[in-house]
């Protein structure tokens, strides 16, 4: 939406609780009414919330000035052990607890649907709503939010490599070992719930800080330290191709939860090995 500019004369502007406009008091000053769009209301607010960055950066804070020496033969045969335990751990873990992870990433994905109504209320609300680009990667939410409840249930019942209910058996008769036949497929649906909660908390960090934008321009209330805390927190999702990288990482986590990832991989072994595959 582009800016339109009505000159009044009036006073110091104040912006009014209801639309995009500036209400005049002051009889000895002229009014600027002045609309926004979302994207304007974004791209203005990000140089703000880059300052305590540049600090951090000018005085070396995210810099380590510690000498690295050379990593030695049991350094990396070390590494690499405790990379195999670690991944038994966590995969013995997700076995345990698929089921809680699969509620937390369902209601998540509800908490989404949600926020996403709320935004769009907020924005119509203060009429600041363009109808371009952000229109439409505030709709794309929506359906992120539906890859997130889609991949709750298939944590639990994939179509395809369904290997849950036997590495749990194995688990329980024969302990984390016995979770090895089954690496594949569980690390893969676990790399499925990882992006799909990466997704769905980054489709709330992007409509809470296209709101958070839209309301400090608005002058709305708490926009000196709210607004700006929220826009802050969820700055990471303002800048160019983060629409790309959702999409990338639903099309991620559904390929690797539904069990069609493992099922690629366990069609490729079988024709390196020669055997028909199962």
């Amino acid at each position: 939406m582009d800016d339109d500019r009505v000159e009044r004369p009036g006073v110091a502007a104040r912006w009014s609780s209801r639309g995009n406009t500036y209400r005049c008091g002051d009889e000895q000053s002229s009014c600027l009414l002045r609309r926004r769009s979302v994207a304007a209301s974004r791209t203005h607010q990000r140089p703000a919330s880059d300052r305590l960055a540049r600090v951090g950066v000018a005085t070396g804070h995210f810099r380590s000035n510690d000498p690295k020496g050379p990593a030695s033969d049991d350094d990396v045969w070390g590494g690499l052990l405790l990379s195999i335990a670690l991944t038994f751990i966590i995969v013995r873990l997700y076995v345990e607890n698929v089921v809680s992870i699969a509620v937390i990433l369902f209601w998540t994905a509800v908490l989404v649907l949600l926020i996403t109504t709320v935004v769009f209320l907020v924005l119509w609300w203060r009429r600041v709503f363009d109808g371009n680009g952000t229109f439409w990667a505030l709709v794309i939410t929506v359906p992120f939010a539906a890859v997130g409840s889609i991949v709750s249930y298939w944590l639990l019942e994939p179509p395809l490599q369904g290997v849950l209910e036997p590495a749990k058996a194995a688990l329980t008769a024969d302990g984390i070992g016995a979770l090895a036949p089954y690496l594949i497929p569980l690390i893969l649906q676990l790399l499925g719930a990882l992006a799909s909660f990466i997704l769905l908390i980054g489709s709330v960090s992007f409509c809470a800080a296209n709101v958070a934008a839209a309301l400090i321009e608005s002058r709305a209330w708490g926009a000196r330290w709210l607004w700006r805390f929220v826009f802050w927190s969820g700055r990471w999702t303002t800048g160019r191709g983060v629409i790309v990288a959702f999409v990338v990482l639903a099309i991620l986590a559904a390929f690797s939860a539904s069990g069609l990832a493992a099922e690629w991989i366990a069609n490729l072994q079988d024709s390196v090995r020669g055997t028909p595959p199962t």
